[in-house]
């Protein structure tokens, strides 16, 4: 094959160019859509749905709740795509990140139609569907570009960080748009949140185009995939294979000794945290005899999470997972513990007093706890790294897969168990008082339960040993055997890491080729 005929059909410019700044954030409209599409969805697609389109309430959840775990095979699926697209023609091509979440604003595009009234119960769940299947197209390959775009340390936390702060900024004003759209043309209307949804999907639209023009792939070449092996023709039974080693991919994830750790992180962080959330509203209410309009307000102090975004990059830079986990995890105890001293003595305390305090408790809390959220975020790019080593393969998308697999499944979950502990405690969302027993069992789930998730999280966290440092090593020793280097000739110190992340003896690291 001429060079000619190379460069027409692998357009993917090298990855080898440098993130700036700008990059960065434009690389992060991306998530505008992945943090606010959840937003449009439960604040006002089932009440659109029952107002206006004649569904009952139990068919709305019930369309919502079989996609979700239809979305959860989906990640599976999409996981594993995107790894291998590059081995079709439509791949070598186009790419296998960034053309999947083209297609994915195309199906959003498309998932306009599920905002408008005068359709059947079937139709609302096709679309629906597509919808949440969008999701997975559009998400996953963009969580796997900041492991495309550069093996940098630094560059990666930059862009992690970006991810956190612009998106944060951009959703936190796109709140009151939505707020301004719905006042101005009345939420009576069925047609006002037909225009919401347009709205709001042109500007997800927008942000995916903006992201995949900032960004850029790995080339075929730079994964090892020649041309032979792209003309090879191949029966059924090679394809067949193909799909066995997908499969067994995901299961293969989880003998890394990193990809466990980071998974149990990721998965008790967003669990005890969606226990705090649920609890929030009724903690104030009713253990601090507040009302839903202060804990509303106490609510959007969350921004200030994507304001301090940049001092969260920071410290993971300068600390990587233990120094970083330990600032949260220290930080996000000492507030839960103030929160439950100014439960127990607000009556006690003037009013002009404690509501003060509140406010710059709930401040300072809210900076922890995005932390928290932003380090299960940050630490990922760097597994296929980790795993790259035992396999000599990159799976960004098998491992995103996985991850977001274990969150759709266990999604819930740990909502579902409080509500069975609160109502067990007497607990009765409706009432405007609530016994002892049930106002116990609030301070229990908002704070202790909580803090003890966290301290678990810690301690995990405590033998994950990923920072600058160690992360260099590895990607070292990574391009050393690449460039033919003899695995006899590794020095202690490298091995150290290498079995210290991977969890595999050194030896059974970077397979000889069959």
């Amino acid at each position: 094959m001429t060079e000619q005929t190379v460069t027409r059909t692998v357009p993917q410019q090298s990855s080898k160019r440098k993130v700036t700044k700008l990059r960065a954030a434009a690389f992060s409209l991306c998530d505008v859509y992945g943090g606010g599409y959840g937003g449009l969805q439960s604040g006002y697609l089932a009440l659109f749905w029952t107002t206006f389109c004649g569904l009952t309430i139990t068919q709305a959840q019930g369309i919502m709740g079989i996609s979700t775990v239809l979305s959860a095979v989906m990640a599976i699926i999409i996981g594993g795509v995107s790894d291998n697209l590059y081995r079709t023609r439509f791949g070598r091509r186009f790419g296998r990140r960034r053309p999947l979440m083209l297609i994915g604003a195309m199906i959003l595009v498309l998932a306009i139609s599920m905002w408008l009234p005068g359709f059947n119960y079937g139709f609302y769940f096709v679309i629906f569907f597509l919808w949440t299947a969008a999701n997975q197209v559009i998400m996953i390959p963009f969580y796997c570009l900041s492991s495309e775009m550069t093996d940098d340390f630094e560059e990666r936390t930059e862009l992690q960080t970006m991810r956190t702060m612009i998106p944060g900024l951009v959703n936190f004003g796109l709140t009151w748009l939505t707020v301004a759209i719905l006042k101005g043309l009345g939420e009576k209307n069925s047609w006002t949140y037909t225009v919401l949804a347009i709205v709001m999907i042109a500007i997800y639209v927008l942000c995916i185009g903006a992201s995949v023009k900032a960004t850029w792939e790995r080339t075929p070449e730079e994964m090892g995939i020649t041309e032979a092996e792209f003309d090879r023709r191949q029966s059924l039974s090679d394809h067949l294979k193909e799909f066995g080693h997908i499969v067994l991919g995901y299961f293969t994830t989880l003998r890394i000794r990193a990809f466990q750790k980071h998974l149990a992180l990721y998965l008790l962080v967003q669990s005890f945290l969606d226990v705090a959330n649920y609890c929030f509203t009724f903690f104030v209410v009713y253990v601090l005899s507040g009302s839903v309009a202060l804990s509303t307000a106490l609510g959007s102090l969350s921004i200030l999470g994507a304001v301090f975004a940049p001092i969260e990059g920071a410290i993971f830079k300068r600390t990587g997972v233990r120094g970083s986990y330990t600032v949260a995890c220290l930080g996000s105890i000492a507030s839960l513990g103030a929160y439950a001293l100014l439960a127990i003595n607000h009556d006690s305390i003037p009013t002009v007093m404690w509501i003060p305090a509140l406010f710059i408790l709930q401040g300072i809390w809210m900076f922890f706890r995005q932390n928290l959220y932003y380090l299960v975020w940050v630490t990922y790019p760097y597994l296929p790294d980790i795993d790259e080593i035992v396999t000599k393969e990159r799976r960004e998308g098998v491992y995103m897969g996985a991850i977001l697999f274990f969150r759709r499944v266990t999604q819930g979950l740990a909502v579902g168990l409080l509500g069975v502990y609160l109502g067990s405690q007497g607990f009765d969302a409706s009432a405007k008082s609530q016994p002892d027993s049930a106002l116990q069992a609030l301070m229990n789930s908002y704070v202790w339960i909580v803090v003890a998730g966290i301290v678990l999280v810690w301690i995990i966290a405590l033998t994950y040993n990923l920072n600058k440092r160690t992360h260099g090593i590895l990607v070292k020793e990574v391009e050393r055997l690449k460039a033919g280097g003899s695995k006899a000739d590794v020095d202690p110190e490298t091995r150290k890491v290498v079995e210290n992340l991977t969890g595999v003896r050194y030896e059974k690291c970077w397979p000889e080729d069959k």
